[in-house]
């Protein structure tokens, strides 16, 4: 029989209560035996080895729960997989988790990773139930800033600068500027707001 099939006499054990052998009240059946099943989760068989130490249990299959927890924001756990695994086999891998971006970083999954620091990989026996836990490392966000010194009076190619979030950028020299046209400085696009090379930092791609 199946653990399915039995599991509601064992829970009918636990309900009743009498004497023992010795005339003293317990609050809890004493069995003895060997009960066959075909495949019993971990946790049932170690509570039943426990709660009733005297009886055997004959089974084809200990089948552990794995599960995957995803840190899918910042901070914000929640399930993302659970698997069920004959013990003393292996596990396969789940698809590639994602944890979502923030204005200052970016995340690259890492490792499934169990309380204990044990990583899962493909060669990992199972033989227990195991949470395991999405490790990302950190990057810090690089964005664009574009210098579009082109105007209705003359055409010059856009320079573009990388700048890691958070930091300064420096104003890029400018070549073949007709000398009618004087440069008074770089405007964030479309508006009046001047770039302040001492002062502003870069958070977002920006068009100057």
């Amino acid at each position: 029989e199946s653990w399915e099939d039995i599991k509601a006499f064992y829970e009918l054990l636990d309900t009743m209560s009498g004497l023992d052998s010795e005339g003293e009240v317990v609050t809890k059946a004493q069995v003895t035996g060997t009960i066959h099943v075909t495949d019993i989760p971990y946790a049932a068989y170690m509570e039943l080895s426990v709660k009733y130490p005297e009886v055997t249990i004959d089974t084809n299959t200990i089948t552990c729960t794995v599960t995957f927890l995803n840190e899918y924001k910042q901070g914000e756990i929640r399930p993302y997989l659970q698997k069920f695994i004959p013990q003393g086999t292996t596990c396969e891998l789940p698809s590639t988790p994602n944890k979502e971006m923030t204005e200052s970083h970016y995340f690259n999954f890492e490792a499934w990773e169990a309380e204990d620091g044990e990583i899962l990989t493909a060669e990992t026996v199972i033989l227990t139930d195991r949470t395991y836990i999405s490790r990302y490392s950190d990057h810090i966000r690089s964005f664009t800033v574009t210098f579009n010194p082109s105007s209705d009076r003359i055409t010059v190619n856009p320079i573009s600068r990388v700048a890691e979030y958070g930091t300064a950028i420096s104003a890029p020299e400018l070549h073949n500027i007709p000398e009618l046209v004087t440069h008074t400085g770089w405007y964030r696009e479309n508006t009046d707001q001047l770039w302040n090379f001492a002062t502003d930092l870069v958070y977002k791609d920006e068009v100057l």
